[in-house]
């Protein structure tokens, strides 16, 4: 009674063919069929080979989205493309740009402005890093569009004086300007931190007021032709919006 076996997807190769043809039994395939399912369990894997075995995407109810697949084909003869981006962004600041303690990668403002910006991004960031300008690599293999400097808090926090402070701010912004003199760099200025002007956090440092050094770094990154973006009303001004209460946005 038999009459037909179809497969569920490409290929045919655990169905007995011979034996189908001798009864007039027709097979056929349906290939592209299962393709949800095939890109499902191929990015699966890869999420677990790079995070663990527990994938951790944002929940549905959250409202957020942490991967977003706007289109997967698998033919039998799959090829891959690299993706093209209109611009590339060379972005380098401290733990907060390279996204320590972000709830989900994809969510970090670096990603975000990837993904808003079309832009492939190189991200150098070095977590507790301070303006240093021996980080900058006058050969590096990648030529960007955009630069984006986002140090500062770290330098505030931990420097000796507000000298320092200040040598080490314009030393980095000389020699950036000298590496791409004709590139657009933009300076973010340090963002909101939670244990600044509170009783049982830190008022000022031996550089001086957070407030008066944040105005310092960006009146240095004007006089050095850097295009400046003020990082304090970039955040919340409220702790629970930062993963460890007072530094890193969640």
């Amino acid at each position: 009674n038999l009459l037909a076996v179809a497969r569920a997807g490409a290929g045919v190769n655990n169905i007995p063919l011979t034996s189908c043809a001798e009864q007039g039994i027709v097979v056929f395939n349906t290939p592209g069929a299962n393709a949800n399912a095939v890109k499902e369990l191929v990015l699966a894997g890869i999420n677990t080979a790079l995070y663990g075995a527990e994938p951790d995407f944002p929940k549905e109810e959250s409202g957020l989205t942490g991967v977003e697949i706007l289109e997967v084909k698998l033919e039998t003869a799959t090829v891959l493309e690299p993706i093209e981006y209109a611009e590339k962004i060379l972005v380098m600041g401290d733990s907060i740009t390279q996204g320590y303690d972000a709830y989900h990668s994809s969510l970090s403002y670096v990603n975000r402005l990837s993904q808003t910006l079309d832009t492939e991004i190189l991200n150098q960031a070095i977590g507790a890093e301070i303006f240093d300008e021996k980080i900058l690599d006058e050969e590096l293999p990648f030529d960007p569009d955009l630069i984006t400097i986002a140090y500062g808090t770290n330098d505030w926090a931990i420097l000796e004086s507000k000298k320092q402070f200040l040598d080490g701010a314009q030393s980095f912004f000389k020699r950036i300007k000298s590496i791409y003199p004709d590139k657009k760099i933009v300076y973010i200025s340090p963002i909101w931190r939670g244990d600044y002007q509170k009783p049982y956090g830190t008022q000022d440092t031996s550089v001086g007021a957070f407030d008066e050094a944040v105005k310092a770094l960006q009146s240095l990154a004007k006089e050095n032709g850097l295009f400046v973006v003020d990082g304090i009303p970039l955040t919340p001004h409220i702790s629970d919006f930062f993963a460890d209460q007072i530094l890193h946005p969640n």
